[in-house]
């Protein structure tokens, strides 16, 4: 029985850390600069739904969302999550509604920590709300005032190694979480504006490997068991 329990702890072991190094290495796709200033407001005002569209090519997972912020402090709700631009639907898993000062402040961007989803290939966009209502919850947009010049964007994109493939950008007037069904022309700046974010980790070749050493230990416990109490 010792010798059964050993063998069980260990396989468990190699489990959790296959999953561990699955996981590891995660990246913020969409970047914002400290000090980046909304510039969007006057007769854009909102509030706006804001989308940014990325195409998956090497599945993976996210386990932070984030939403931008331009004084630090959220007012009132700013909800962020993934959507599946095919069928319009929302991932599940991904939705956070971000108030006050929740999250870790990176860039101009606040993050926080979800349950790893995992994105198969595939195009996606990251969507947020309740931008731009009466000063409140104000957003960048690099076609505003033509700052910065036409093309040109100070949202950055990672690909994640190639991973993802930056996309085209859309929105929809609201407070409340909906895929945005307008898009805005080709030739704009892109990323065209602040607003949502997430991280991306790719599975490392450590961690298939480390995973499928302890799926076989795993099986291998499980026939022990069975035939050692007879389980059919």
């Amino acid at each position: 029985m010792k010798t059964f329990n050993a063998m069980k702890k260990l396989a468990l072991g190699l489990a959790v850390g296959g999953l561990f190094a699955w996981q590891a290495g995660a990246t913020i796709v969409y970047n914002t600069p400290s000090g980046l200033v909304p510039n969007q407001g006057g007769a854009f005002a909102g509030p706006w739904i804001l989308g940014l569209d990325f195409t998956v090519n090497t599945g993976g997972s996210v386990d932070a969302i984030g939403a931008y912020t331009a004084s630090g402090t959220f007012s009132g709700t700013v909800p962020v999550a993934i959507y599946n631009v095919d069928s319009g639907l929302q991932v599940a898993g991904t939705e956070v509604n971000f108030s006050g000062t929740m999250g870790t402040l990176i860039g101009q961007t606040r993050y926080v920590n979800i349950a790893p989803v995992y994105l198969a290939p595939g195009t996606y966009s990251v969507v947020a709300a309740n931008y731009g209502v009466a000063g409140a919850n104000d957003n960048w947009n690099a076609g505003v005032a033509n700052i910065p010049p036409s093309g040109t964007s100070l949202v950055t994109f990672n690909t994640v190694g190639g991973a993802l493939t930056d996309g085209s950008f859309r929105y929809d007037y609201g407070s409340g979480l909906a895929f945005p069904l307008s898009t805005v022309g080709s030739g704009a700046a892109d990323p065209r504006w602040s607003a949502g974010s997430f991280d991306f980790a790719v599975p490392e070749a450590s961690g298939f490997a480390l995973a499928g050493v302890a799926l076989l230990g795993l099986v291998y416990v499980g026939r022990v068991y069975s035939q050692k109490f007879k389980i059919a």
